[in-house]
Parts: structure tokens; sequence; C-alpha cells
């Protein structure tokens, strides 16, 4: 039988390889997309646009269309119109269509779905205007919604006294209920790759989508709603103990697990679980990873690794701190030696570890730089032997250790995910590729998205140049060729994989293509990640529509003052896919940006070819991304064109500048934590985007902001 090569190998023969190697186990076909329809624009919007005033650069004549933007090669994702469904016809039947006057049958069919059924009969169900903010406590531990009952017990009179009041088990069923998973962990992944550059003075752009804050608001209701039972003189059971560590390691916040820790379960001796120390696990490696203060330098560099083995570290950098090998000074305030110390009180407590238990243990060795110890933890609990992998083939070497599928130690892909960051931050490149497959393939496991991004994005960190004071830094440690990238991204979107490559996956092989001047692949790979952007855009203008129909009757959101569960869930839909388009968005901006900056692209002279045929064509394609000063030189001197102007017409007349403008509005009125005042937003939201409108200003799209000047 042929072996199936490691994916390290594999990946340098990607260009020259036709089929793909076969695999003893398949592979899910997990990217199954669902196509949206596309809704009817209102005729009153397109009206508007149509009688905006043109406006041109006074520098220079760029002589490009002025007509509302429409993707290239793409049909316009707004202003079509589609038949409606027999589908949404007969849901509609069902779901009381004479409620809800929107723009399309499929708006029809959502915003029925998000009123309650029950609403017209129900006297709790008021209209938005509604004093009346009573809700019963029983029904809201029934339902456990988390994003209801944390503003209930943080913004309402009777949550705050059903704090103090309540039973230990009420109370326990109310508060873990508050999953971290719903209320922290889903934004995690919409704003990891997100900076704060984008608050600005134009209101209609400027808004708080920071994750710092929304980490820190979080943790501060947690403190708050256990600092008030306490207060009250009620004791804190095994379970709250528990799920607060869960909620301190979600937001990375060690100071608040150890306080827990510390102070209250030790001195009421409540002895934690398995559940407890992975928490506590987690809060230690991942702590201040999600601050003002994060530690953007993971990288295990000689420099690094110095500057963290002090007492005194950058800000940057306090999240942990490793120990010298050399004269180790405190070693028990070290990561290394904090993990191995609490793994060793599971051992001693008899205490049966789980997959996360020694994951976490892989992650918090590897950040102190102990890959020999990550080595061992994969060989005697999954009998991945790395260094057998790295001299001999799959079929002359064990395999790994089977374990059901109800077995703790059943590998997933949290597994994965701390073998590539284990292995990736400390410069092994090629292994983390080599296991990850390996690993996968034998255990039958999908790799995550998210682990994709984190491999590939390493692989970009380690593939690039770096000067002479960089490399005296251990900067060039691992540097594997830039040509392994582009061999990686062909390997994921190939079979068994078939990834579907995200924004940040296709802004890193931009910068990979721009570092090797290949033009043609740069500019496809623009396109590509235009096509992606033009079809999140879809989904949020359906959202869009669904939120102002539901709001024009909203008799069946609000329930005695507060808003409805269905209506709750559907705004954190919202919110992420926002905070997505706006990434992708930016992206967009910055990627065009950047390629047109670079003049010096193989097979186009930058003397003669780039400034007279590519750069015009490339500058018509991409026109409404376009930067507010683009600069470039030929033989016969230096060229400005200042189209700043033109930029905003081509952004702000067409559909996608249309489309962000409305999703800000509605983001502003439905980013209140407490429920009560967003009711209030829901309620007069018509009448202020109505106005808004009536108002808009013609203004240039918002700009990045990088160091100190504008991008």
């Amino acid at each position: 039988m042929k072996a199936v090569l490691p994916l390290a190998r594999s990946v340098r023969h990607a260009a020259v390889t036709t089929t793909a190697p076969p695999s003893r186990i398949p592979h899910l076909e997990y990217h199954i997309l669902r196509k949206l329809d596309r809704p009817q624009r209102p005729s009153t919007q397109a009206n508007k646009l149509q009688q905006q005033t043109r406006h041109r650069s006074s520098a220079v004549d760029l002589s490009l269309s002025s007509q509302p933007w429409v993707a290239p090669e793409f049909d316009n994702p707004f202003l079509d119109h589609e038949a409606d469904t027999p589908q949404y016809e007969s849901s509609q039947k069902a779901a009381s269509p004479q409620r809800i006057s929107a723009k399309s049958s499929k708006v029809d069919f959502i915003a029925n779905q998000i009123i309650e059924p029950d609403a017209a009969d129900s006297p709790g169900y008021v209209a938005l205007g509604s004093t009346d903010h009573e809700i019963s406590a029983s029904k809201l531990l029934d339902e456990a919604n988390p994003e209801r009952l944390l503003a209930w017990l943080s913004a309402h009179v009777a949550g705050k006294a059903f704090i103090s009041a309540a039973s230990d088990k009420d109370f326990e069923k109310a508060f873990c209920a508050l999953d971290p998973g719903v209320l922290v962990e889903p934004f995690k992944q919409a704003q990891q790759y997100m900076r704060e550059s984008r608050k600005t003075d134009d209101y209609e752009f400027a808004f708080e989508r920071s994750l710092v804050n929304r980490v820190r608001r979080f943790a501060n209701t947690i403190d708050f709603i256990l600092v008030t039972r306490q207060e009250a003189g009620r004791s804190l059971t095994p379970d709250l103990c528990r799920h607060a560590l869960k909620c301190a390691a979600s937001v990375g916040d060690l100071r608040m697990a150890s306080h827990i820790w510390d102070a209250l379960m030790l001195p009421n001796n409540i002895q934690p679980d398995i559940e407890c120390y992975n928490a506590y696990f987690n809060a230690h490696v991942w702590n201040l990873a999600y601050s003002e203060i994060a530690s953007v330098s993971m990288r295990n560099t000689t420099r690094n690794l110095e500057l963290r083995s002090k007492f005194r570290r950058p800000k940057n950098l306090l999240g942990y701190r490793v120990s010298p090998e050399t004269a180790p000074k405190e070693p028990e305030r070290a990561l290394r030696a904090r993990v191995l110390a609490l793994f060793q009180e599971v051992s001693s407590r008899g205490l049966v570890s789980n997959e996360e238990t020694f994951t976490t243990l892989m992650i918090g060795l590897a950040k102190a730089g102990d890959l020999a110890g990550v080595d061992s933890i994969l060989k005697s609990v999954w009998n991945i032997d790395v260094n057998a992998l790295n001299s001999f083939d799959e079929e002359e070497i064990e395999s790994p250790t089977y374990y059901s599928d109800s077995h703790a130690l059943r590998p997933t892909g949290k597994l994965l995910a701390a073998i590539v960051h284990s292995y990736a931050i400390n410069n092994s490149a090629e292994k983390a590729w080599s296991l990850l497959d390996y690993t996968s393939r034998n255990y039958a496991i999908d790799i995550p998205e998210s682990v994709w991004t984190e491999l590939f994005e390493w692989s970009m960190v380690l593939s690039m140049n770096r000067s002479r004071v960089r490399r005296d830094q251990g900067q060039s440690a691992g540097k594997i060729p830039q040509q392994e990238v582009e061999n990686l991204y062909k390997k994921m979107v190939d079979v068994p994989y078939n990834v579907r490559p995200n924004a940040i996956i296709l802004s890193i092989r931009a910068k990979n293509l721009r570092q090797r001047r290949l033009l043609d692949v740069a500019l496809d790979n623009l396109r590509h990640l235009q096509h992606d952007m033009v079809q999140h855009l879809k989904q949020l203008h359906l959202m869009v529509e669904t939120i102002k129909a539901v709001v024009e009757d909203s008799r069946g959101i609000i329930q005695n003052g507060i808003v409805s569960q269905k209506f709750v869930d559907f705004r954190r839909d919202f919110q992420i896919a926002y905070l997505k388009a706006i990434q992708q968005h930016d992206i967009l901006v910055l990627e065009t940006k950047r390629l047109l900056k670079e003049d010096d692209w193989f097979g186009s002279d930058k003397q003669q070819i780039w400034p007279r045929q590519r750069l015009p064509q490339t500058i018509e394609e991409f026109q409404a991304y376009l930067p507010p000063l683009l600069k470039y030189k030929t033989r016969t001197g230096l060229v400005e064109l200042h189209v700043s102007q033109h930029r905003g017409q081509a952004s702000q007349d067409g559909p996608v500048r249309d489309l962000l403008w409305e999703a800000t509005q509605i983001w502003h009125a439905l980013e209140p934590v407490d429920l009560f005042r967003l009711a209030t937003n829901l309620r007069v939201l018509p009448r202020e985007l109505e106005e808004a409108q009536s108002n808009r200003v013609r203004i240039h799209m918002p700009l990045r902001r990088s160091g100190s000047k504008w991008a």
C-alpha cells in the first residue's frame, strides 16, 4: 500500500502535482454553502441615489465612469429583482404575513420567524412605547437566553433583587446560563483581526468595535453579580465557582481566576474538579490575550524569550513570564512552572485528565519554549511520535492510540489547534504542517477554519525576509522559502481539504504575492477577495431589510419592555455579520492600496507596461477602493493622482456604500447591552433612519490609520 505523504512534504510538490495523495480515511465535505436569494431594493432609495450630485477631483480627471459601482464580473448584489419562491410563500401563510410590510418574500419569511407567534394574543407583548418593564423571572429561567438574562441581572431592579434573594438552585441556573460561548466567543472570531484604527471623526462610520471593551464589560458584569451575591450573605457553590472560572478563562483574566480560586474556593473548602482545573489552566495560558496590552509578540525568539524572563517586561509581553534555564529568578512565577504545578495537583487528587487538560498543558509548555515537553505529551497520550514521523514513513511507525468517540481523550479540533499554535510559535512550521495532516487523517477530524488561518498566518511570518538587526534578534529562526506559502495555499484549496479561504487568508496570500512580484496572480486574488465580500454583503443586506421590516410593526418583539428572545438571537447574528462585512471591506481597500504602491512586477516593466497599461486597467477595475493619493514613477517623472473625490464618488453612490451606511446606523441602535434601552432605540429607529437619510451629506470613506500617518 502506498503511504500518504505528510503535508509538509507534499506541500513542496503542490505546484507540480496534479493528483491528490490517497487518504486512508476520507474527509468530510463540509463546505456546502447556502445561497441566499437577493431581495429587491427599494425604489425610493434608488431615486435618492440618482439625484445625488457627482463630484470629480480638481487635481486630475481620471475619465472613469461616474455610474454607481457594480462589482466587475459579478451581478449587482443589491439592485436586482427576483421572483418569490413557493417555499417562502407557503411559510408566510403559516407565519401571519399580514403582520409585516416588507420588500421581498424572503424578508417577510425571516421577519415573521423573529416575531413571536403568540404576540397578537399575549398581553405581555406590547408596543415599543410601553413603560411596563415587568417580566417573569421564571420565564427567563426557563428559556435560559444568555443575553436576556445578562441584561435582566445587571440592569433591571428585579434582576438585582433576584441576585440577592434567589435560592441557590435558581441562582445557579441563571448564572450558569451566562454562557461565554454565546456572549464572547463569537465576537472573538469576528474581531480577532480588527484594529482600533477605524475610529475616526466621521460619525457615520465611527463606532466602538473593540474586542477589549466587550471582554472587559463581560468580566465586570460577572464580577458585579458575584460580589452582589456575596454581599447578600449567600455562599458560593461549586457550580458557581466552576462557571466563574470558565468566564475568567474566556476573557483571559488570570487575576479574576486567581481570586476565585484562592479567595472563594479554597477558604470555603470547595474542591475543584477537572473542569475547574481546565479553566484555571486556560486563564494562565491566555492571560491578557484580549486586553489593550495583548501579547502581540507570541513568537519565541531569542530576544522575546530574554524579555519575557525579566521581572519588568514590556506591556505587550505582560501576559506571561518564562524562566531562563541558567540562573532562574523566581521560577515559581514562570508559566511553565505554574502549569506543571497545577498538573501535578490534578494527578495527586486522582482526577481524570481529558483532551482539554493536555492541549492546554501543551500550549503552556510551548509558550515557554519547551517543545520537548510538547513532543512528550503527544507521544504518551496519543502515541504520536514526532521524531519518528520526521525520520520514517508512516507505514513503518506505530499508529496513534485509538479512542472511541465517547472517550475523554478522543481528539477534536482542540488538539489540532494546539499542535499548530505550539509548533508555529516556536518556528517549526514544517512540523506543524506534518502533524496537522497526520493527526487529522488518522482520527478523521475536520480541520477548523481558524486552524487553517493560524497555520497560514504563521507560515507567512516565517517566510519573510529579515534585516541584519532582526536576524541578530533571532527573527530568521525557522525561515521557510516564500514559495512554500503559495504551495500551502494550493494544498488547502485542493482535495481532500477543499478549504474555502476567508478574507484573512486571502489578505495574507496577497502579501506573499506582492513580495514575489506576481501581478496576475495578485489581481486574481484581489478579485476573489472582492467576490467573497459581495457574497457576504448579500447576507448583510438581507438582515438590514429584515430589521427595518420588523421595527415598522414592533408588536411581538418587545415583551414587557424587554426585547424578545428571537430578536436578541437575530441581533447577535447581525452584529457578527456586520463586523465581518466591515472587516472584509477594510481588507479590500487596504490590499488595493498596497497593490497599487508596487511598481516592479515581473513581466510588467515599471517604466513602460505598468504605468501606461496595467496601472490604468487596475484603477478602472478597482475604482471603488482607491487610496486618496496615488503616486507612481514613470520614465519622465513622478505622477500624483488625487483620487479621494473620485473614491468617494465611486463608493458612496454605489450599493456597497449605502448598505454599510444603513448597517452602521442600525449597529448603533442595536449595540446597547441593556435590552430596555435597546427597546427604546428600536422604537425610534424608523424615524432616525428616515431623518438621517434626509440629512445625509457626502463624505469620503474613512481611512485606516497606520501609526501616525493616514494610510
